[in-house]
Formats: C-alpha cells, sequence, structure tokens
C-alpha cells in the first residue's frame, strides 16, 4: 500500500503509470539541483542567480538557475547525448565533468594528468587500503585538507582500519620523481587542475549561455564539495557559497522535496502574426486538459485541488534554428481579453532581450516563428513538508560561541613567494572545528578546516564562514583579499638546478592548466558559432572548425572539430603572417579580422572560409603591439559562385571557375564592417555568387 513516486531527470517525481526508464537516467543529480535550490530559499536566497558544485567520488555535477524564470518554469533540456547515445527526455540542465575526489592523478608524458579515469568505489583511492591509485582525495587527505583522525575507521578488507596515509605519501613520492616536483606540489598542482576542469564546466552552462555570475551564490554539496568550493569561486569570481547541513547528501535530500509536476509539450511551427491567439488559447486549453486527466489517473490530483499552471512559448527568427523559450501564462487566464498586437509585441521584447544576454545583439526585425509551446502541471508533494522540516539539521542553540576541537596541519601555498616566482607550499597549523558544535551566528576565519558527518570544509585564507539560523554555513570573501591557491597563479616546480624564468622549461602543472584553458576557448568558439549561425551546414551539419594559435601561426589548440580543416588552418595563419613580412599587406591592429579560402595558401576548398582574428595584449604603458596569439574558424558556405553551386564543380579547369577567391582580405578593419565592400567583391568575376 506505499504510495510510491520515482525522481526523474526533469526535477518532478512521477508516478509509475506516467514513468519511462529514459526518464530517470540523471534522476540523481536533478535532486541535487532540486535540494540546492530549495537550501537557498530556505536560507534567504530566493532571488539571486544559483550556481550548483556537486562534487563526488567519481565525477562533478554543476549547474546554473535563475530565479526569475519562477517556481514552474525552469529551465530544461529537450535531450543529451550519454556515452555517444542521443537521449531524448525532459532534463535539467545539469553538466557533468570528470572531476571526482576518485580521477586518477598521472605522469603523462612530462604534464600532470588528472582523470578522466576514476578509481571508483572498488580499489577506490590510494588511501583505502585496497591497493588504488593516487586520486584527488588522497591530495586532499595529503595536504591535511581532508584530516585523517576526522574519517572513521571503515577502510581495508574488513571495513574497520583508518585511513592510510603511508600508501598516499608513497604514490605521491612516485608522481613527484617523474614529474620533478615535490609531492606537495604535485598534491597542490591536481587540485588546481581540478578547480580549473569544474571552473570551466560552470563556464559553459552560465556564461556561455549569457548569465552573469558575479551576483550569484555558489551552492556546494556533495561529499568533496566542501574541500573545493573556496577555490572554485574565486576562480569564478563569485564571493557568496552556501553548504546546507545536509550537503553531502544533499541529492538524496533534495528526492524528498521535489514537485509531482507533468510537463506537455506541442510543436507547432508557425507564423508569430495577429490571428494567432486565439487559436493558441484554444491548444494550450486542450494540453492542460490531457495533463489534467493524466494527473488525475495516476492519482497525483485530487478531486478538490487544482494543478498550479506555467506555459512557456518557444521562439525562433525564420532564419534559425535556434530556440529561446519566453514567459506566456498570461495566455491561461481564460478570462483575459487579448490584445494580440501589444501581446505579440511583448513577446518580441522579451524574446530580444534573451537572444541579447544569450548571443551578445539584438535580432533585426525578422519574422519570429513559434516553434512550440510547453505547459507546467503542478501537484504538491505532500511529504515535501515533512522533509523540508526534519532535514535543516539541529544546529546548537544560541550562546557563546564554540571552541575548535584543536588545530591540525595544512599545506597551502606559500603567500611570501615573491612576485613571478614559483609558489612553493608552505606547512600552517590551523583551527578545527566541528561543525555540529557552532552557534548560530558564530564567525570563522580561514584558514580552517570545519568537519561533519557528511563531509569536510576547507576554509581558505581570504574567507570567513557564519552559521545561519537554519544550520546553513555561509562563506564570504573578505573585501580586498586574495585566495591562496585559487588566484590562477600556477604551481610551478621550485628547482633551484634549472633557470626558472627559462621559456623552455616545461612545467607539469601549468602545461596541463594551460591545456584545459585553451581546450575550453576552442570548444567555447565552436558552440557560439553554431548557436548564432544562419547557415544549415554549420547549425546542423557541424561542417566548421575552431582553434587557437601562437603568434607564428602553429596550433596550440583545437576543439573536436573538422579534422581537415585543423589540418591546415594553420597554414593559412602563417601564409598571413608571411604576407605582413613581406610587406604585401599592413600589419594588423585590434579589431582587424581578415577572411581567407585560398587553396594554394592553407585553404582546402572553395566554400571552406577561414576568419582569423588577431589577440593582442597591453603592453606595460597601456599600448599593444604584436600579436601574442591568433583565434580562427573555418566554415563551409553553401554557395560561393562559380559555374555550379557547391563545391568543386566537376568540369572546373581554373579557381576562377570554383568562386570567389579569398587571398587574406580584410572582413573587419579596426572593428568596422564595410558592407557596400563586401558586396561588390561577391559580385566581382565571371562566376559571383549567387546570393551574396
Amino acid at each position: 500500500a506505499t504510495r510510491l513516486r520515482v525522481m526523474t531527470s526533469s526535477g518532478a517525481l512521477h508516478s509509475p503509470a506516467l514513468l519511462r526508464a529514459k526518464d530517470t537516467i540523471l534522476s540523481g543529480p536533478a535532486g541535487g539541483m532540486v535540494g540546492a535550490v530549495a537550501a537557498a530559499r530556505a536560507a534567504g536566497w530566493a532571488a539571486v542567480p544559483l550556481v550548483g558544485f556537486d562534487m563526488g567520488g567519481t565525477s562533478t555535477d554543476v549547474f546554473h538557475f535563475d530565479p526569475a524564470r519562477g517556481d514552474l518554469a525552469w529551465e530544461r533540456l529537450n535531450g543529451t547525448e550519454l556515452a555517444g547515445l542521443p537521449l531524448l527526455a525532459e532534463l535539467l540542465p545539469i553538466h557533468t565533468v570528470a572531476a571526482g575526489g576518485g580521477s586518477v592523478l598521472q605522469a603523462l608524458e612530462g604534464r600532470l594528468g588528472v582523470g578522466p579515469t576514476s578509481a571508483g568505489a572498488n580499489p577506490g583511492p590510494a588511501c583505502y587500503r585496497r591497493g588504488g591509485p593516487a586520486t584527488i582525495t588522497d591530495a586532499n587527505l595529503l595536504l591535511g585538507r581532508l584530516p585523517v583522525e576526522a574519517l572513521p575507521p571503515v577502510f581495508g578488507a574488513g571495513g574497520d582500519q583508518p585511513a592510510d596515509r603511508a600508501a598516499v605519501e608513497r604514490r605521491f613520492a612516485a608522481l613527484a620523481e617523474a614529474l620533478g616536483l615535490s609531492s606537495e606540489q604535485v598534491a597542490l598542482g591536481a587540485l588546481q587542475v581540478a578547480v580549473e576542469r569544474m571552473a570551466e564546466a560552470i563556464r559553459r552552462i552560465s556564461i556561455q549561455r549569457g548569465h552573469d555570475l558575479r551576483r550569484a551564490l555558489l551552492v556546494s554539496y556533495g561529499g568533496a564539495g566542501g574541500q573545493h568550493a573556496c577555490a572554485l569561486a574565486h576562480r569564478l569570481g563569485v564571493r557568496r557559497v552556501l553548504l546546507h547541513p545536509l550537503a553531502g547528501v544533499l541529492s538524496a535530500y533534495g528526492i524528498g522535496l521535489a514537485p509531482q509536476q507533468l510537463i506537455r509539450e506541442r510543436s507547432l511551427r508557425v507564423p508569430l502574426e495577429g490571428g494567432l491567439g486565439l487559436g493558441l488559447r484554444n491548444a494550450v486549453a486542450e494540453m492542460v486538459e490531457e495533463g489534467r486527466r493524466a494527473l488525475e489517473a495516476a492519482g497525483d490530483l485530487p478531486g478538490d485541488q487544482e494543478p498550479a499552471l506555467a506555459l512557456r512559448l518557444g521562439l525562433r527568427t525564420s532564419a534559425s534554428e535556434q530556440v529561446l523559450e519566453v514567459e506566456g501564462t498570461q495566455l491561461l487566464e481564460r478570462d483575459l481579453e487579448l490584445d494580440e498586437v501589444r501581446w505579440i509585441g511583448a513577446l518580441r521584447q522579451s524574446f530580444a532581450e534573451i537572444h541579447q544576454r544569450r548571443f551578445g545583439h539584438r535580432p533585426t526585425d525578422e519574422a519570429l516563428v513559434l516553434e512550440r509551446v510547453v505547459v507546467t502541471l503542478q501537484t504538491q508533494n505532500p511529504l515535501a513538508a515533512v522533509s523540508g522540516d526534519s532535514a535543516q539539521g539541529s544546529p546548537a542553540a544560541e550562546g557563546s560561541p564554540s571552541a575548535p576541537e584543536g588545530r591540525v596541519p595544512l599545506c597551502l601555498p606559500d603567500p611570501e613567494t615573491p612576485a613571478g616566482q614559483t609558489v612553493r607550499p608552505l606547512w600552517a597549523s590551523v583551527p578545527l572545528w566541528q561543525r555540529g558544535h557552532l552557534r548560530p551566528g558564530q564567525r570563522l576565519e580561514g584558514p580552517a578546516v570545519v568537519v561533519e558527518e557528511t563531509g569536510t570544509l576547507v576554509l581558505e585564507p581570504g574567507w570567513q564562514a557564519r552559521l545561519l539560523a537554519g544550520g546553513e554555513l555561509l562563506l564570504e570573501a573578505l573585501e580586498g583579499q586574495t585566495v591562496p591557491g585559487g588566484s590562477g597563479r600556477d604551481v610551478v616546480a621550485d628547482r633551484p638546478d634549472l633557470d626558472p624564468d627559462d621559456p623552455t622549461l616545461p612545467d607539469p602543472v601549468r602545461l596541463e592548466l594551460y591545456n584545459h584553458r585553451f581546450s575550453g576557448i576552442a570548444e567555447q568558439m565552436g558552440v557560439r558559432l553554431q548557436q548564432s549561425s544562419r547557415s544549415v551546414n554549420i547549425r546542423e551539419r557541424l561542417d566548421f572548425s575552431c582553434a587557437l594559435f601562437d603568434r607564428a601561426g602553429r596550433l596550440v589548440a583545437n576543439a573536436p572539430h573538422i579534422p581537415v580543416h585543423l589540418g591546415s588552418m594553420g597554414e593559412s595563419v602563417s601564409s598571413l603572417l608571411g604576407a605582413i613580412a613581406r610587406g604585401e599587406r599592413p600589419p594588423l591592429g585590434p579589431g582587424d579580422v581578415i577572411a581567407a579560402n585560398d587553396p594554394f595558401h592553407g585553404g582546402t576548398h572553395l566554400p571552406d572560409v577561414t576568419v582569423i582574428t588577431p589577440v593582442f595584449a597591453a603592453d606595460g604603458d597601456g599600448g599593444v603591439a604584436e600579436p601574442v596569439a591568433f583565434v580562427a574558424c573555418r566554415g563551409h558556405h553553401a554557395d560561393v559562385g562559380g559555374i555550379t553551386p557547391g563545391s568543386m564543380p566537376a568540369f572546373s579547369r581554373r579557381i576562377e571557375e570554383e568562386g570567389l577567391l579569398l587571398d587574406n582580405v580584410p572582413l573587419l578593419v579596426g572593428g568596422e564592417w564595410d558592407e557596400g565592400a563586401w558586396l561588390e567583391r561577391c559580385a566581382e568575376g565571371p562566376y559571383p555568387v549567387r546570393n551574396p
């Protein structure tokens, strides 16, 4: 007779009658997001954007939550890809990266590898006493961020022994010898690489989608979240972090708070124009009635209760497939007299604002298409109130502040290291606090370590913690202070026998850090190009590539795009630099962008147009000198002229018969585009572009 409800990847509970297995694959992370949002609201942070950070043993899940969307209109995805297979299901926008406590550390050809392989639960990290490899968990234990004495004796074959610090020291000594670092430097570097990877994942689901993180609250949870929360927040420019009393098991807590919800979606693909309103309102009424009957049949809608309703309208421009959702709940108000002109104008305005945030510009006066409508029906979870009351924990009563349990050794980057020199490890004795003994309102100053039943918190220097009335810990960055280890400075080898200013000296940690940073830039370039493109070749066929090059045109990093593009794109950059060196074209300045497709100078076929942008860095006087790097993207255009549409006409004998030839032609000069000149260029030659 038990009333069974199952968590889904969309963040809602479903009865078994409404359930499909594909809808539960990411239900655990979805429970964490529901719990994190509930925790922030209970602590009084209902009106600020949230960034969720769930670090467990195998991976890290991150999300961004915009409170302006309302309780019934959380952002959701229509599908994702898992293990190379497409999954079509309603999903909360949660991104997973292979950077958990079990991420394996390796010496890989002179660099420090962190993951993606995980030690799992068996054998687990080296400290588990099962012969496991060195991991992020072991790095935290070696550095004192995870005190051995604070861990229960649950390790070894019998599950009754303490964590094995000696095994951890042996693993890191071997890594240190292979990489030419000290054990502490390997451990500090591993944490920095892991934080970099997690920060990149958060940028991907926030900044890349037009969200400003500077006002956000970082909600940290998962068993390993508290050990990295301060460093991650500093890397993102976030100044506040919240940890719930049950942060280590917040995903389970969130499942108990999840709403009973049903989402109905219908594809329309009709122009957004006059005469649409009445028919759309009737269609939405049908969807609501269908959802109401389904909830009643599942036993989730008592006869005396009405579901809460929300409506989202998916709009796009007529020349794009990028759908953006806008609020449309006013259509559900049957008694509302709908002024279609004002209603459509308001929808266009909302769409333009969202488009501006996402892509950096407003669309022109193009026709809009109503791609889909999404109706959400929600009923109250009868267990949510009980779960919320019982899971807040039992903070100590008001009174005099508690005292620390003692002091423990903690390894931090030495803040006295002179600027420009390698950061050296520094051991310090810091207070150890029991979270359950803290009093509401009590403040802690970093550096310190706080232990609790479901996790460990490392309060970095430059941060303070305050216990709130509900038992939550609020971490805040002190004004004017930086966080050692989280400031972006690299942990590099302290090798007195080598010249630290030698640019040819490879550092294992720095190599891995910049590997992730540069690859992340190339990947973000590709996502933005795909999202903002009008071309089917770019948007759907993904016939494009993005990469970074050094000042000499050599490939530094690329995203996983088209190999033939990436193999020759560097030659296009080198050809441009050669033309400048020979005086055939003027030097490049800030805001200049060059277009090229010449197959004699690094191009492939003429439809593949490469756009090259120099990157400048300010010198000591605030000016710029030579470019320090280049970014470039190459995309296939449907028509560049020629004797037939398409690419490489079979009967062409001369290059002009294939179409428009661009030999390092300025696309932007000082950030300005000369539209007239480009239209003239597209009309040149015996076989001009058909649709300039």
